[in-house]
């Protein structure tokens, strides 16, 4: 049995690179213009990232929920800061997970995992597709500082590339422009 797909619940409080670091980068014109589609341009990237890594950058909450409680339960977002799990009784009420019963194994890493701390028993919960859900931060931390530079690098060389497109495309509607009226 498995975790549902994650979803965010609190988003991070900011891009991991400033509008400056991305026109820098791209050599955008420095008064700032064209910083909403840098920006915009960055988002992407990150959501890019985040797809194909099932890592995500910054720190923000997640959800997931699974139907039953196992000795292992490995997640698969990461990484990992920290996580509370809640079940549903055998009424349907649903309750905090003592955290004495579980540990996080590979807290920060990319394959984190929920053990049962042996000796311990989980529960009797409700039988429900979502009997458990656990609320999960997770990401590298909260800034850029945090980030490894190889993310903060393709980070760069997506949104270089995104704006490189962007610029071709101009460049050819102007000179499409400049065929028609000459």
């Amino acid at each position: 049995m498995s975790w549902t797909a994650h979803v965010v619940t609190v988003q991070p409080a900011n891009l991991p690179l400033t509008a400056e670091d991305l026109r820098n980068h791209c050599r955008a014109d420095e008064d700032g213009g064209e910083d909403d589609q840098l920006m915009d341009n960055q988002t992407d990237a990150v959501s890019v990232i985040e797809g194909e890594t099932g890592s995500r950058l910054l720190t923000q909450t997640v959800q997931m929920t699974r139907r039953s409680l196992d000795h292992c339960m490995p997640l698969l977002v990461g990484p990992v800061q920290s996580v509370s799990l809640t079940y549903l009784d055998q009424t349907g009420q649903q309750q905090p997970l003592d955290p004495a019963l579980y540990a996080l194994v590979g807290a920060g890493s990319l394959h984190s995992e929920i053990h049962l701390i042996p000796g311990q028993h989980w529960p009797a919960i409700m039988r429900h597709p979502a009997a458990i859900t656990c609320t999960a931060v997770v990401g590298y931390g909260a800034d850029a500082a945090s980030l490894p530079g190889s993310i903060k690098r393709v980070i760069r060389l997506l949104v270089g590339d995104y704006y490189a497109i962007a610029m071709a495309a101009y460049r050819v509607s102007l000179a499409a422009r400049a065929c028609r009226a000459g």
